[in-house]
């Protein structure tokens, strides 16, 4: 209900509130200025309550009139409302399926990444391995390299110093 409706709706009742008190308080008032007589003070007592529960009734009655007449026109909006919700649910649960849908694309291609790599993985692993193979001393090798680091001569140190000798004889 909009503030001005709802300001009328409760001046109306605020007229049909007025105790019988008040309104014989005001009406005593009127008579001590000599504005009305006692004789006709129960008479206006009784028309101002009248006219307050009248007046009252009126105004609850546009009130509701108002209201009703505002239902209507709102029920157009209503159902725009609800198809517009409708709309965006339906927007919603597309873009949330069409999320789903990527996320589960790019998992599979994580998962089609990961097994690749895992192969290149596995590949380089056995490169590594080959080439380590090929690249260990045979067992001649090491036992150069150990005569060598005792400081015994090998049989190639053996030939040169041979050859030397032989040169020095010369």
């Amino acid at each position: 209900m909009s503030n001005i409706a709802k300001d009328i709706y409760l001046a109306g009742l605020g007229l049909a509130a007025i105790s019988r008190d008040k309104i014989q308080e005001f009406i005593d008032g009127m008579v001590e200025k000599g504005q009305i007589t006692r004789e006709k003070q129960e008479e206006y007592i009784k028309t101002i309550l009248e006219k307050a529960k009248k007046n009252s009734a009126e105004v609850e009655g546009i009130i509701k009139k108002k209201v009703d007449e505002l239902a209507r026109k709102g029920e157009p909006l209503k159902e725009k409302q609800d198809e517009i919700v409708k709309e965006v649910k339906e927007k919603m649960e597309s873009s949330q399926n069409d999320m789903q849908r990527k996320i589960k694309d790019i998992i599979d291609d994580v998962l089609k990444l990961g097994k690749d790599l895992t192969e290149k993985q596995k590949d380089i692993l056995r490169d590594l391995k080959k080439q380590a193979a090929d690249k260990t001393p045979n067992q001649e090798e090491i036992t150069k390299n150990i005569l060598k680091k005792l400081d015994i001569p090998t049989q190639k140190d053996i030939e040169d110093i041979k050859d030397r000798l032989d040169e020095l004889e010369k």
